[in-house]
């Protein structure tokens, strides 16, 4: 519980940078900024998606899109001159997914490995991982600002809510805000305290309507129950998606 509250204490609850919009505003920043660190950044275990997807289409246009993992691994080595991350090829991966598919809205498994991306993880196809909201969040964040197609139908199955809503119980969790609300519903059926739900929706109101922009939050878990602890997630949970973002944007610009 103190661990909870101490990271609360440098929680904001603000709207995400669209990162993709200040690449395209700073075009000749990034392109500075691909020049000088993106050997750096690809042999990093931590670089956020934006910055890969990034550098690689300054580098290699749209052609990368569709290239096999050996064919990836050659253009980086004869481009850049070095053995890019295994991580970072995952994420190469990850991120030809999010492009040229739409598998990840409906297939669980699949959704699952992307969140490990993201997470700075290697995929590993053999295990189920029950990835943390934060993770997915980003991940769906990340999915919207990539999305070609009408963004209102972009529709996460049955598969994904039921994914989202197994993930957020683990963690005791029995409200989820935005970008997760969607499984809503999904967790209301496999919680126990859906009574407390609507006393989370008020609060969650309250934090995110009735603050000033870029306020730090005060929310203190005075006890261990669903709707603190809820709340509290859901506060981190945005941030993530916030801290995400501003990681890219450090990265090249």
């Amino acid at each position: 519980m103190k661990i909870l509250n101490d990271i609360l204490l440098s929680k904001q609850i603000i709207e995400p940078i669209n990162v993709l919009e200040q690449f395209a505003k700073h075009k000749d920043e990034l392109k500075t900024g691909i020049s000088a660190r993106a050997k750096d950044l690809l042999v990093s275990s931590d670089t956020t998606l934006y910055s890969i997807s990034a550098i690689m289409t300054y580098a290699f246009k749209k052609a990368w899109i569709d290239w096999e993992p050996e064919t990836v691994r050659q253009a980086l080595k004869s481009k850049f001159g070095i053995d890019a991350s295994a991580i970072t090829l995952n994420k190469i991966l990850a991120l030809q997914i999010i492009f040229t598919q739409d598998i990840y809205t409906y297939d669980w498994f699949v959704f699952e490995k992307l969140a490990e991306a993201v997470a700075n993880m290697l995929s590993d196809f053999t295990r189920f991982t029950a990835i943390n909201i934060d993770f997915s969040a980003i991940l769906i964040n990340i999915i919207k600002d990539f999305w070609q197609g009408d963004p209102n139908k972009l529709d996460f199955g049955p598969d994904i809510q039921n994914y989202v809503a197994a993930c957020a119980r683990q963690e005791g969790i029995i409200f989820l805000a935005e970008p997760l609300s969607f499984a809503q519903a999904r967790l209301n059926e496999i919680n126990d305290s859906t009574d407390k739900v609507a006393e989370c929706k008020a609060t969650w109101k309250g934090l995110i309507e009735d603050l000033p922009a870029d306020t730090p939050i005060e929310y203190k878990l005075d006890e261990l129950n669903p709707t603190h602890i809820s709340i509290a997630r859901n506060i981190i949970m945005r941030s993530s998606i916030s801290d995400y973002c501003n990681k890219a944007i450090s990265e090249l610009l």
